[in-house]
């Protein structure tokens, strides 16, 4: 913040609550209130107001005053360009749970395990992420922890390295201790998801050297183990699609919840439908495909519950977002060229935060789109006339490929996205063929970092990018894992056409 001059830009204990944009003026009219929040409530999205904030006098050394300026009446700011970074996580998505009579709980209200589930029989709705953290948490003080998934998922751990290697693999130990340890490229789950050579590798392939790695590390580790929990889910999921890893998003906190199965007690249900019976306190499955730590097929589960704690997701609102004259922006990031503009307001608006990576982090792409977005603030850069059309040419080729979690429609495959970017901004890398073979190698097979894209174009910065690289030695990025050489020999079969792309 200090380092580029961003304080005197932040508004802090300031709430949005409603930004119009006027059909005559074509500016935003922007209306905040004083917050004051108690604890837990940023956490939950909830907001409490005290008072009414007129567009009181602020030291000129704010530079918020300049948007103060002729300000609308009823309102507090006045604004050419509205950037919403507020992320996708916003209004928690809560099912209907009938004759449920057992504490309800969201995720986005859970602060710790010890105060909700200590010596109490919890169930956990959800797959993602935040249900394995959750879920994992929970069995370190419950007296039985059950987590319910309708479907199918994947699950992925973040240290590849260690997944391979150690036989009790325990990752929230290893999230503890990170300060402690010194990871290379090679460790991280990223390298063998995102790199622009297995970008290049033909699904089948890949599908094949992922199907032959669990099998041998479950063999090398045992079933029971958290690699031999990861493989049975991954390998039940990979049944009705073998190429499951590149439909969706794996849970990236895959090693958590496993461990959690393997070593703690938590069990695991497939099943289509939950319900409770007439005591509220029973969860009632059937069809069950999956119960405990193996793949079984039974016809129906009960399981006592004391505590349900929800994690089912966030929805999307924005009605705090009027356009005079014009219709709400509709809800669903698939249809907003680059997940970030709207169809029917051209610049007026970006959103950053809402195209996430299936492979990857958030940032990442929001850091590419905020240099998109700079970049058509002054005029340096054009949308395309079509971007709107574009956009549902892309959004529906996303929903086909991610039809196994339909209703994230954030999501984005992080190669071609940010690749595309790139162009859009005139900062896609060329490889460093000549002048340096090594470098040409990680070029390829490191991760594919947004420090590859400041090697060229605006706020090109190729002495950072190279700083940053150099730290690694050649080979820092392959791991050792079955078809390694297969990577390798298609490596070096493509390297001409690598030449001849980034030439």
């Amino acid at each position: 913040v200090d380092h580029f001059g961003l304080r005197k830009y932040i508004k802090l204990n300031t709430a949005v609550k409603k930004c119009v944009l006027d059909e005559h003026t074509g500016k935003w009219k922007i209306l905040t209130k004083a917050w004051q929040s108690r604890r837990g409530e940023m956490r939950r999205g909830s907001i409490s107001f005290r008072g009414d904030v007129e567009p009181a006098p602020v030291k000129s050394r704010r530079s918020s005053t300049v948007f103060r300026i002729k300000a609308a009446p009823g309102y507090t700011y006045n604004a050419d360009f509205l950037i919403v970074a507020s992320g996708t996580n916003q209004v928690p998505r809560v099912p209907d749970l009938p004759n449920c009579s057992a504490e309800i709980v969201h995720s986005a209200d859970f602060t710790n395990a010890e105060s909700l589930c200590k010596g109490k029989k919890v169930l956990v709705i959800g797959s993602g992420e935040s249900a394995s953290d959750v879920a994992a948490q929970s069995t370190d003080v419950a007296d039985k922890v059950t987590l319910f998934a309708r479907r199918d998922f994947d699950l992925a751990p973040r240290f590849i390295s260690k997944f391979l290697t150690e036989a009790g693999y325990d990752e929230r130990k290893i999230l503890h201790e990170q300060d402690q340890h010194v990871f290379g490229p090679h460790d991280m789950l990223e390298s063998i998801t995102n790199s622009r050579v297995l970008s290049k590798l033909p699904l089948a392939i890949f599908s094949l050297a992922l199907d032959a790695m669990l099998s041998e590390t479950s063999d090398l580790h045992g079933e029971d183990s958290a690699a031999g929990i990861i493989t049975k889910i991954d390998k039940k999921n990979f049944k009705k699609d073998f190429y499951a890893f590149d439909t969706s998003a794996p849970t990236k906190s895959g090693g958590v919840l496993a461990h959690a199965v393997a070593c703690k007690g938590l069990d695991i249900v497939i099943s289509p439908r939950l319900d409770f019976t007439e005591d509220g306190t029973i969860a009632h499955f059937e069809n069950v495909s999956f119960m405990g730590k193996e793949e079984t097929v039974v016809d129906k589960v009960d399981v006592k519950v004391d505590v349900v704690i929800l994690c089912t997701g966030f929805t999307l609102n924005l009605d705090w977002i009027e356009l005079e004259g014009m219709d709400h922006i509709e809800a669903n990031p698939r249809k907003w060229f680059k997940h970030c503009f709207p169809p029917g307001l051209g610049s007026k608006i970006a959103f950053l935060g809402y195209a996430r990576p299936a492979q990857g982090g958030i940032p990442q792409c929001s850091e590419l789109l905020a240099r998109y977005v700079a970049l058509l603030l002054k005029e340096e850069r054009m949308l395309p006339e079509d971007f709107a059309l574009q956009a549902l040419r892309e959004g529906q080729a996303e929903t086909e490929t991610f039809y196994a979690t339909p209703n994230n429609t954030s999501l984005v495959e992080f190669s071609p996205f940010a690749n595309s970017l790139a162009r859009l901004i005139g900062c896609e890398p060329s490889a460093p063929i000549f002048f340096s073979p090594l470098r040409f190698i990680k070029f390829w097979t490191l991760p594919l970092w947004n420090v590859w894209y400041r090697l060229e174009g605006p706020g090109a910065n190729p002495d950072a990018c190279w700083d940053v690289v150099d730290k690694y030695r050649t080979f820092d990025t392959l791991v050792p894992m079955p078809l390694l050489i297969i990577f390798i020999l298609y490596s070096a079969l493509i390297q001409p056409f690598m030449i001849i792309e980034y030439i």
